[in-house]
């Protein structure tokens, strides 16, 4: 089922509502209008680049490039700076809400399932192997 969206506070609500539940202005923007918008919207492409290949910077469509030509031969030669061959500095995962502890596992393909401080322990543990691995890696 697809929403309205509020055009005063861009709140999202089901269709055919006499007014948005959150300001109650009762302008939405409807389904038509949207897809629109959507289509009339730049689009960035996977691997990075405009979405429009003449655009300008400054211009809709305009995306910077990810790396420049000294970055790739940098990393190529090996002669990228010192701080890029340092290890990370350790995250504080009790910063982290539960929400986002999940989708990190998720993202690491580990489980998601658990208390906030098992979470934790898995995140943990995960980065103490990845640090290990690395470390035995470049022994060899």
């Amino acid at each position: 089922m697809s929403t309205w969206e509020c055009r005063g506070c861009t709140a999202a609500y089901a269709p055919g509502a006499p007014r948005c539940p959150q300001c109650g202005t009762d302008d939405p923007i409807k389904e038509d209008e949207q897809r629109a918008r959507e289509q009339e919207m730049a689009k960035i492409t996977v691997h990075g680049g405009p979405s429009d290949e003449n655009a300008e910077p400054g211009q809709p469509g305009y995306v910077e490039p990810a790396a420049t030509e000294e970055t790739t031969e940098e990393l190529a030669t090996g002669d990228a700076t010192e701080e890029s061959t340092e290890a990370p500095e350790p995250v504080d995962y009790h910063d982290f809400n539960v929400t986002d502890l999940r989708a990190e596992l998720a993202e690491r393909g580990l489980p998601v399932s658990g208390t906030k401080d098992e979470l934790v322990a898995r995140l943990e543990e995960d980065d103490k192997a990845r640090a290990d691995e690395a470390e035995q890696n470049t022994a060899e």
